[in-house]
């Protein structure tokens, strides 16, 4: 799932799911981004990438409201929309977001788009792509058959001893004591074929449906009811229990080929579960990406994108199923309806949409289950039944089958819901907790353990088991700070994360966060901020730009914003300083994080770095000649950096001020106003500065300083016809950014372009990279896959450069974007320096 961070289509939907003794309802979604055959790393679909500003404005203003879907189709009766092509159009007028089909002879297919094309509240309009159900009807098992069961209910689940899924996920055996919350007051949708709303172990669970216009039966194909079953079956009643049995469910039946022919596709279903207050959308089917590249489904990701997105907007946690297109066997009725192995899949390609591969009941992934990179996690599909022996059945998953019944299956159709009822019980836990929080929760506490020894660290694993004992205990201490390591499926082990540079970026309007493995949207960004800061545990993101202060706690929090008047005045900025020894009046722990800002006057006033609550100020005490006008340029070493201007001698002078006590310390002189950010390297034994006279070429303008006292290090004079653009640590050894500049007779120097990467070494400067207008080295990107730094044992490392406006990493890592996928930045790269001096390809 990515964050962040964002579509798909009715492509090839086959039910990804289940194989019911001798049958299959599976759904495959076919996504193949770059390589079909799932070789390479996972790049996940974002809405910042296939929809512009526009698009996304208007789903972001949209607010979820049953009311928006007023007229589900603008079919008059399902017999005239024969031979005719279903146009899907979503448009959201004023706050709301909907989307109505309109059927059309294919000749006037385009001509209709090009006519919305015109209209300002239309978002998207696509044709979907055919959803195939690849699988049969299911069937009662005979182990199951409803013969077995008691004539009336009972105060017991009689079925439980045949669910080992649940005895897989932590429930004790036979036992109908589930060790978490059961859910009571979370939403489920379940987007899939139908579900039979009578059956008694759903008394009640079914709190409302999306009926279309010529719908049958309410699950003829009864795969829908199956899933349903394994999220909510009520308990205490003689059959099955739920994962969450205190859930409601919306049925949200769709189009899937032979199941619900006149029915909407999966994108307006989800819209409608969003609107209708869904908490969580399970959609255990798919279709092939393939599909998405033919002229006639034009718009389809895009489509697709703008639902989720729409889902992220309104706070609902998306799963999705991986697909069933692992490894050939026999009597598999779904390798027709493969393009490839282990092909990825839609939705589940989509940024914010948790994957989910299938393990049998001796832990091991199915041969089944697609084994790709985007695979986040896995929980019970069950075995095929086609490598079972005759007569055995105890490997399928068991639940719910129309009329009353009860049937096992087995696919990634029926791992999805299992992680979708604990998304739900998550939900219950703290209503509060966001979509993102609760999609990276179910990830991180995934367990590598719980699955097969021989599976373990292999592509289709994704994190590991799910976990919702883990997940619970996570909501309810609320989210960790930082983002979490790589997939078990990367090659190697996970670098810990204050060994992983944190790098950020301006793209399209976005700040965006790199750890070394994804990038994170954080928040938008009208320009490059005037200010960037890590925490020294790389957890915590702190900036501030056009008169805002801002905090941000990682993937799967929302930043804390604050106003912050002078946040824009180039003269200074704030400062962020880590377990500082403060007390809180508001009755915060007395030590930890803050982040400073210093008046002309010299006055500090601290915040708590986490919710930018004010927590005091006080006057440091200057000596008596220290009357200049102060600046904060940041900090070193646990101490503040203080810039003094004009004072008794007219002077520039940096001072070391400690940020709790006030006291000053050391200072240095300096020619000229510092400008620019303040280099540090990454143990807080160095400092560079650069002045007003290092603007345009002066000798006198740069210094490099120990953290400790200021004492000089050296005077990196500029090479001739060039100027700093900034200045930053590789390690212990000082780069910058340059430029060229001009300068006419009693006027300014000006920029007139870039002029490279630099690195001072030997007392001198030499370019490393002339094509590169910005950049900063990177370290612990993966594993220890890319190219090594001056360890072949540790941290992989590259860079983060911007060349020709763009954001490039090199060299390329396992797990990294594609080429391109970054995008645009803007005038710089943010970064943490780095322990050790990453090499930098000459250019």
């Amino acid at each position: 799932m990515t964050a962040p961070g964002g579509g798909g289509r009715r492509g090839t939907f086959v039910v990804l799911a289940a194989v019911v003794a001798a049958a299959v309802l599976a759904t495959v979604l076919v996504v193949v981004l770059r390589d079909g055959g799932g070789d390479g790393a996972s790049t996940r679909v974002r809405a910042e990438v296939v929809l512009d500003n526009r698009q996304l404005a208007l789903i972001r203003a949209a607010k979820p409201d049953p009311g928006c879907d007023a007229a589900p189709s603008t079919a008059p009766v399902p017999a005239a929309n024969a031979g005719l092509v279903p146009l899907d159009v979503m448009r959201v007028d004023g706050s709301c977001l909907s989307v109505v089909t309109e059927y059309l002879a294919a000749v006037d297919v385009e001509a209709r788009r090009t006519a919305l094309a015109g209209d300002p509240a239309v978002v998207v309009a696509a044709v979907a792509p055919p959803m195939t159900p690849h699988a049969l009807p299911p069937k009662v098992s005979p182990e199951i058959s409803p013969a077995a069961l008691p004539a009336a209910p009972t105060q017991d689940d009689d079925r439980r001893d045949d669910q080992w899924p649940l005895d897989m996920l932590g429930v004790p055996e036979k036992s109908a004591d589930l060790p978490w919350p059961d859910g009571t007051g979370a939403v489920v949708a379940v987007i899939d074929t139908g579900v039979d709303a009578g059956h008694p172990d759903l008394a009640g669970a079914v709190v409302g449906r999306r009926h279309y216009e010529g719908e049958g039966a309410l699950d003829e194909e009864g795969h829908g009811t199956h899933v349903a079953g394994i999220v909510g079956a009520r308990r205490g009643n003689g059959g099955t229990i739920g994962v969450a049995p205190g859930v409601s469910v919306l049925d949200v039946p769709v189009h899937l080929k032979d199941a619900n022919p006149q029915g909407p596709s999966w994108w307006t279903g989800l819209t409608w579960a969003v609107n209708h207050g869904a908490d969580v959308a399970n959609m255990s089917f798919g279709g092939a990406y393939s599909l998405y590249q033919l002229p006639k489904y034009r718009d389809a990701l895009a489509f697709g994108a703008a639902a989720v997105e729409f889902a992220r907007v309104g706070g609902v946690v998306l799963v999705g199923s991986a697909g069933n297109c692992g490894e050939r066997f026999a009597g598999n009725p779904l390798d027709k309806d493969c393009e490839d192995r282990h092909q990825r899949q839609v939705p589940s390609v989509y940024d914010g949409v948790v994957n989910v591969g299938a393990v049998n009941d001796d832990r091991e992934v199915t041969a089944y289950s697609s084994k790709n990179d985007d695979v986040d996690l896995v929980a019970p599909g069950g075995q095929q039944a086609a490598l079972l022996p005759p007569g055995h059945g105890s490997g399928l998953v068991l639940s719910l089958a129309p009329d009353g019944e009860y049937a096992g299956m087995q696919g990634t159709s029926q791992a999805a819901p299992h992680v979708a009822a604990a998304a739900a019980v998550a939900r219950f836990v703290r209503p509060t907790a966001t979509a993102e929080e609760i999609s990276r929760a179910l990830v991180d506490t995934a367990d590598p353990g719980g699955v097969d020894e021989d599976d373990r660290g292999k592509r289709g694993t994704g994190h590991g088991m799910l976990n919702i004992p883990g997940l619970v205990d996570r909501i309810r201490n609320g989210p960790p700070p930082g983002p979490s390591p790589a997939p078990t499926g990367s090659p190697g082990a996970p670098v810990a994360l204050a060994e992983r540079t944190q790098a950020a970026y301006v793209q399209d309007g976005t700040l965006y966060a790199y750890d070394g493995t994804t990038s994170h949207p954080v928040r938008a960004a009208d320009g490059p901020p005037n200010w960037l800061a890590w925490s020294a545990d790389h957890t915590l993101l702190v900036g501030a730009d056009d008169r805002t202060l801002f905090s941000w706690a990682g993937p799967g929090t929302k930043p804390v914003e604050k106003p912050c008047d002078d946040c824009d005045d180039s003269s200074g900025a704030p400062a962020l300083v880590d377990d500082a020894a403060v007390t809180d009046p508001g009755g915060g722990p007395p030590t930890g994080d803050l982040v400073l800002r210093m008046d002309v006057d010299g006055t500090l006033t601290r915040y708590n770095a986490y919710t930018l609550d004010e927590i005091g100020s006080s006057l440091p005490a200057f000596p008596s000649d220290a009357v200049g006008s102060k600046s904060l340029r940041g900090a070193v070493g646990g101490r503040l950096l203080v810039h003094e201007s004009g004072g008794a001698q007219a002077s520039e002078r940096l001072w070391l001020v400690d940020p709790v006590s006030g006291q000053v310390g050391p200072s240095h002189n300096v020619a000229g106003s510092v400008i620019g950010t303040v280099a540090t390297s990454a143990s807080g034994d160095k400092l560079a500065v650069a002045t007003g006279y290092g603007s345009c070429g002066s000798p006198e303008g740069v210094y490099v300083l120990r953290g400790s006292d200021l004492g000089e290090v050296a005077r990196p004079a500029p090479p001739a016809g060039v100027m700093f653009d900034e200045l930053f640590f590789n390690g212990d050894t000082l780069y910058a950014a340059m430029a060229d500049y001009t300068m006419a007779p009693g006027e300014p120097c000006a920029r007139t372009g870039s002029a490279g990467l630099w690195r001072f070494a030997g007392g001198a400067w030499e370019r490393v990279d002339a094509a590169a207008d910005a950049g900063r080295p990177l370290e612990g990107r993966s594993p220890s896959t890319a190219t090594p730094g001056p360890s072949a044992a540790g941290p992989a490392t590259g860079w983060l450069l911007a060349r020709d406006g763009r954001a490039v990493l090199e060299p390329a890592a396992p797990g990294d974007p594609a080429k391109g996928d970054l995008g645009p930045v803007g005038d710089r790269v943010w970064a943490t320096p780095t322990r050790t001096e990453v090499p930098l390809k000459p250019r």
